[in-house]
Formats: C-alpha cells, structure tokens, sequence
C-alpha cells in the first residue's frame, strides 16, 4: 500500500465558524495527487484539541473511501513549518560563522606576513606595491567580515521572533488523521477536511459614536459591531473566512423527549408519632394548651389585635378544632395537609433563536489566547436624546441616548463602550435587542446644566382624643431645581424620585400631598401638572408612576419621574411633598 504523509498546516484553511460553546468547526483543503490503487494518507499537525469523532473527509470525487482514523498525541509529528524555519535559520547563521573564522584566520596570515617585511630587504616600489596591495586585501577582509556579522546579527533576530512566537502559540498540534482510499488511476483531488475543535470562543462587543451639533448631541449616532474572538486550540487560523454562530454545537442529545403519564395519588405518611397506620390518640379539650392572650407587637409584626391560633402537638394545628372529652376516641393520624391549589407555576423551556454573522474579508487568529477584535457590522442608528437626573441619590444631570435598531441585525448580549466626539465617556451594556427595539445608552453627564436638591422635614404631634390615640405626623418637602445654563432649551428632561411606601400601612401610612394628581393615577399614566401642585416656571410639565420592570419598581415601591422642558437659559422648581403618620409611641426609619 502506498503511503502519503502531509503537513496540515501547509495546506489553506478554507472556512472556520466559532460556536457559543468553546467550540470551532475547521474546513481545511488538500490539492493532492494520488496515484493508482490504495493509498494510506496521514495528515499531521492537526490541532489535539480535535473531536476525533467529528472528523469527516469530502472532496474525493471518484476516488473510494475506506477508513478515516483520528489520534492526538501517538505519533511523533512532523516538524512544523517554524520549527525548518528557525533549523534552517540556525543552519544559516552557524556557516555564516564558519566563513567568518575564515576571513579572520585570513586577517591573522595578512597582518603576519606584513611583520616579516624588512626595510633592508625589498625597495622603495616593493614596499609601495606591497603597502597598496596590504590595503586593498584589508579593507576588503574588514569588510567581508562587518557584512557577516550584520547577517549573523540579523538571523538572530529572525530566529528570535520565531522563537517568541512559537512560546507565544497556546495549545498542541499532535493530531493525526488517517485516511485509506482507492482511486481506479491516477488522479488530482481537492480534498476537503471538516473537523471540531475546543477552546475557542466568541463574544459581541459594540462601540457606540455620538457627536455634538451646534452645542447637543446629534441625533444621528452609530454603532460598530464587533466580536472578540479568542482560541487556543493548537493551529493559527491564517487568511480565513470567519463565520459566528449563536448555536451551542454541544453534542447533547437532541431526540424529542418523551412524554410520561402524570398520576396523582395520596401523599406518603409524615407522621412523627409513630409509623403509618399505628393508632394514636389525640388529647381532649382539656388536655389542650390555653389559648394565649393577643401579642403586642411593634412596627412590622403581626397585625395588632390578631390572634395567634394555638397549635397541636409539634407545632401542627388540631384538623378537629376543640374536642370535648366524651369525644375522645382513637383514630389514626391524619396525613399532612396538602397545600391549597393555585395557579400552576409556569415551567418554560425554551430553545434560544440560532444566528451566524459572516464576518466580511479574510481574518487571521492565531492560537495565543488573546482577544482578537474583527468586524461584524457598522450601523448607522436615529436615537432620541434626554436629560435625566436622579437628584435625591447624586445631583448630576446626564444624557442619554433612546437608540432605535433599525438594522436587520439581531444585537446580542454584550458590553458597550461609548464615545462623545471621539473622547470615551462612559461603559454600559445591552441585552437581547431584536430589530426594531430600543435600547438605551447614557452619554455622559451635563455639566452646563446645574440641579440642586434639598429636603425637609417638619414634626407635628396629635393629642389623644376620646376616639382616637394620639399620633404623630412628620411632613417631609423636597425641593429640586433645575437651572439650564444652555443657549438651547432641554426638550426632554425626566427627573427621578420616590416617595417612601410603608411595609406596616395599618400602622404607619404615607399620605402623597403634593402633585396630589399622583395619588389616584394609574402606572404610567402622565398627569400634568399645576404650578400649585408642585411645578414652577415650566409650562406642560408631566409626572407619572414609573413602569415597574418586573417586581422592581413602579407605584408599589413609590417610583415616579417628573417629565417636562427647560428653556435656553431658564431655572425651574419643582416640589414634592408627604406626610408620614404613625401612632405616637410608633418609631419608624426610612431604609432603602
């Protein structure tokens, strides 16, 4: 059988596409000529961070295929295409040497036969002739010589940045397929060698650009999408085409599962006082515990006046209520008390949208572990620009940027730095954005526009009546105000705040006075606003519930925001108000 051993590296890669899952699918091509008959092909140099189960070989025309074969680390691989060069280099530099003692040794002979010559012995014209002709020789040796030793200084090197490279490359390339065919006669084949590798990853990263016209963002921004790619798998992917997968490519078992019948049945036997179906006798009314009187508790305890139900044994309540004496008998201990139905609790397995980007051009990674960046896309987005400020955490007013995807790509999960006329100004990050979304970015803060915040509060304390016990009312005012030092107005500016929402309201309750309107508005709803309900030189200022983002936020937890204008140059005032009004011994604090 004949034999035919290759090099994988010194054949192109034609194609690699990177997966969510650490994984790499590798095409690699092989322009062969194979002769007649059987023929035992070994491709060497393969990555050993190879799937030796993904392995397939395409390509062979009407060449017949009967074996492939994959092993990682059983035989001794061929050496790779820098480790000749940096041998041949080293053989280079070590004749340089050699010829190099030879124009020394003839420095050496030149300048020797020079010390035999005496006055004495030869003419003016012999030690003319000889001076020019010693010269000529010299400077020519000295010459030869400074020549080699820039050749010997420059293949060192050479061989040291080979050397760095090579210490640089992560992973092993000890793999090796085998491959047997048979081709009827002698022919050229573009084989096509398709195999999985491990240790290679990639994620989306963007780069927003934002740019100031006329003193404000423009609205016009764009968006540089791009991935980071990282591999270690033993082979530089050099001069290749790039495809990014959001597939996991995890080789777990994809079978539609089986559906088993669901029974129901009664629950085993919990019971502590002996094993299941031993009868026990229950106590009398008598031999029950006294009821205990009604607890009183302080602020975030059980309701007052409640009364806490005695228990059975073990903590457990008596199922019969109260027994009288004469009632009691034996009978067997009941089963634990199945929880009341509700609704059923929704159990979603959901299979993630698959995506691949094609990444434009050729890209060489090579396998050193390091982050690599290639483009994926540069979009052009609209985006609509507000002034927010949370003034009651930090007194800064920021903008930030509403910006719409208008492309056809589906922006994944990843970090976001953003630029403001080319200066970084802030990092965020952004999730699942699908075409059509929007999602935000904060450009940094305003600081031509000046808030300031201020909050007070005032004590009153409530006799006693014959109808009431006496309490206590604290009114708290907070003061916010904006002053827009701008030559343009603010068209959009949203002022965060909240009011502080009871846990025990039965005891102490937040009473919103001012934008009273807020009280009895629903989540969402914008309500505008009077200058005596809280807003001061603004014209068509709005305030409304925050949309809750799940179970954070919203009117449960006292979020809303003020939404309004400011003019070129204007200073506006805005108030809140509420009162917060417990019993008299009550102490409270606010907590976040």
């Amino acid at each position: 059988m004949a034999s035919l051993k290759v090099e994988a590296s010194e054949h192109p890669l034609a194609s690699v596409t990177i997966f969510k899952s650490a994984k790499a699918e590798v095409v690699r091509n092989f322009q062969l000529s194979l002769g007649q008959g059987q023929i035992k092909l070994e491709i060497h140099g393969l990555p050993s961070s190879i799937d030796p189960n993904s392995v397939r070989i395409t390509g062979l025309g009407n060449v017949q295929l009967f074996d492939i074969a994959c092993t990682v680390g059983q035989v001794q691989p061929l050496p790779t295409g820098a480790a000749e060069a940096i041998r041949g280099l080293q053989s280079k530099r070590a004749l340089l040497q050699e010829e190099k003692k030879i124009i020394d040794a003839t420095m050496v002979a030149l300048n020797s036969y020079a010390t035999t010559m005496k006055g004495d012995s030869i003419g003016p014209k012999e030690a003319d002739s000889f001076l020019d002709t010693y010269m000529t020789r010299a400077r020519a040796l000295i010459k030869v010589s400074a020549d080699f030793d820039e050749q010997v200084l420059l293949l060192d090197r050479e061989i040291k940045n080979l050397t760095l490279e090579q210490s640089a490359k992560q992973g092993r390339a000890e793999g090796l397929v085998t491959v047997i065919v048979m081709a009827q006669a002698a022919t050229d084949v573009e084989l096509k060698l398709t195999y999985v590798v491990r240790n290679a990853t990639w994620s989306p990263t963007y780069e927003l650009q934002a740019k100031f016209e006329g003193g404000k963002p423009a609205s016009a921004v764009s968006l540089h999408y791009r991935a980071r790619i990282t591999q270690s798998t033993g082979e530089d992917w050099t001069n290749v085409a790039l495809t990014l997968s959001t597939a996991a490519m995890d080789g777990s078992d994809q079978r539609i599962p089986d559906l088993e019948p669901i029974r129901i049945s009664p629950p085993p036997s919990t019971s502590l006082l002996g094993p299941p179906g031993v009868p026990q006798i229950l106590p009398s009314a008598s031999q029950l515990p006294p009821k205990e009187p009604p607890v009183s508790r302080g602020l975030g305890s059980a309701r007052s006046g409640a009364w806490i139900e005695n228990s059975g044994y073990f903590g457990a309540s008596s199922p019969f209520g109260s027994l009288r004496e004469r009632d009691r008998e034996v009978i067997t201990t009941p089963p634990a008390p199945l929880p009341a139905f509700t609704e059923p609790r929704t159990i979603m397995n959901a299979s993630p949208l698959s995506m691949s980007y094609r990444v434009e051009g050729k890209s060489s990674i090579p396998s050193d572990g390091v982050a690599h960046n290639v483009s994926i896309a540069h979009l052009q987005f609209e985006a609509e620009v507000a002034h927010i400020a949370v003034p009651r955490v930090k007194a800064v007013v920021y903008l930030q940027a509403a910006v719409k995807n208008t492309s056809d790509y589906w922006l994944l999960p990843g970090p976001v730095n953003v630029f403001l006329d080319d200066s970084f100004v802030s990092q965020t990050s952004i999730q699942d954005i699908a075409p059509g979304d929007t999602f935000d970015c904060t450009l940094g803060p305003d600081s031509s526009t000046k808030i300031t915040y201020a909050r007070q509060s005032k004590l009153v304390v409530a006799s006693a009546s014959a109808f009431s016990e006496p309490f206590k009312t604290t009114t708290f005012t907070a003061r916010t105000i904006v002053h827009n030092r701008h030559v343009f107005a603010l068209e959009r500016l949203i002022l965060r705040d909240a009011i502080p929402v009871s846990v025990e309201e039965d005891r102490v309750r937040v009473i919103l006075r001012r934008p009273g309107i807020l009280a009895e508005a629903k989540e969402g709803e914008d309500c505008v606003i009077s200058q005596s309900d809280g807003g001061v030189g603004v014209d068509g200022l709005k305030v409304r519930w925050r949309k809750a983002q799940g179970d954070k936020g919203g009117k449960k937890e006292g979020m809303f925001e003020w939404v309004g204008a400011v003019g070129a140059g204007k200073e506006i005032t805005i108030e809140t108000e509420w009162d917060v009004k417990a019993p008299a011994d009550v102490n409270w604090v606010e907590t976040s």
